[in-house]
């Protein structure tokens, strides 16, 4: 079977702020820092819907978001209001504990449309595998991303 380009993306958005490749922590005062960033990151342009509301936003791949579908930023949660339902998200060495308002959506690439849990946490938008598996995805030399279905 033929895969169709659905996507073309002809830019990567370089980490600007946060890139958490670049996170250091002062071992005095325990402040965080963020050195500059110019890697180049792969994103797809879609589009998310909630409650009947459709958003627009450049979503970086994120192919060790294992679990996930999609996470957008935290400040939506205001404007989503109550979600579905809470999760209870931690880091690795359990760290850091939080709960996250997910809500049940649909997530829109090249006009195929998924059925998602989307998670309201942090300042930027993850696509998880649980929606990049359902593409074939070319990384052209560090400057293209196209996205067949």
């Amino acid at each position: 079977m033929t895969s169709k380009e659905i996507l073309k993306e002809d830019y990567y958005e370089g980490c600007r702020d946060e890139c958490p490749f670049l996170k250091f922590i002062d071992p005095r005062t325990q402040e965080t820092y963020y050195a500059e960033c110019k890697q180049k990151c792969p994103v797809i342009k879609l589009k998310f819907e909630v409650k009947g509301k459709t958003k627009e936003e450049f979503a970086y791949v994120d192919t060790g978001y294992q679990r996930g579908y999609l996470r957008i930023p935290a400040h939506y949660a205001k404007e989503l209001g109550k979600p579905t339902y809470h999760i209870t998200a931690s880091m690795p060495d359990d760290s850091l504990e939080e709960r996250i308002p997910r809500y049940f959506g649909r997530v829109d690439i090249g006009g195929v449309k998924i059925p998602a849990l989307i998670s309201c946490a942090g300042t930027k938008c993850l696509l998880g595998r649980k929606i990049i598996d359902k593409f074939e995805l070319h990384f052209d030399k560090g400057e293209k991303l196209k996205v067949y279905k």
